[in-house]
């Protein structure tokens, strides 16, 4: 993972003319680049677009702020309304870029090319987002790409009460009705 991390920052900071403003940490299971997130992402954690000569590397959070993860296909799945981290070079400077949401498009930031010929920033996906399928786009005026996401829903929050005691206590009170009834037909009988 180090050595494919070395190599993906290698290419976006060549197509960035020279630092893609990425920088890679090594660590015991692999590697993490920073820059991209507000948080270190896992380079398993990243998508990697590629059309003519632009390059865009995607990766997000989910609600509770922790790393997303890519489906198999390059999707990110996101649990809860999280957000989405882009870094975008070989465009052309000073073109405005549009980060779109489709299935019902909505619009989640607008860039502006910085003089490298790159993009970076990060969007939050709208709260009455739906759950399920979605594809994120980004569009210049000569370029586009997108990619897969699925939002998917979050954890139940916790309420604080334990389902199990009461559960227990009418296990109990069903098995001991059902011994009463028993003993009572027996004396009835006998």
């Amino acid at each position: 993972m180090q050595t494919a991390a070395d190599n993906l920052l290698s290419q976006l900071n060549q197509s960035a003319g020279g630092n893609s403003g990425l920088t890679v940490v090594d660590t015991p299971t692999g590697a993490n680049l920073t820059g991209l997130l507000t948080v270190p992402v896992p380079i398993e954690n990243t998508v990697l677009v590629e059309v003519g000569n632009m390059s865009a590397l995607f990766a997000g959070l989910n609600q509770d702020g922790s790393v997303t993860d890519v489906l198999p296909g390059a999707v990110i799945e996101v649990i809860g309304r999280g957000q989405m981290g882009i870094l975008a070079s070989g465009l052309t400077p000073g073109e405005g870029v549009e980060f779109v949401v489709m299935s019902t498009p909505t619009l989640l930031g607008t860039f502006t090319v910085a003089a490298n010929g790159t993009i970076n920033g990060q969007v939050s996906l709208p709260s009455n987002i739906a759950l399920g399928n979605h594809t994120l786009v980004v569009a210049s005026p000569t370029v586009q790409s997108s990619l897969g996401l699925k939002v998917s829903a979050g954890a139940l929050p916790a309420t604080g009460s334990d389902v199990s005691k009461p559960l227990v206590v009418a296990l109990w009170l069903l098995v001991g009705g059902g011994f009463v009834a028993v003993i009572r037909r027996r004396l009835i009988s006998v």
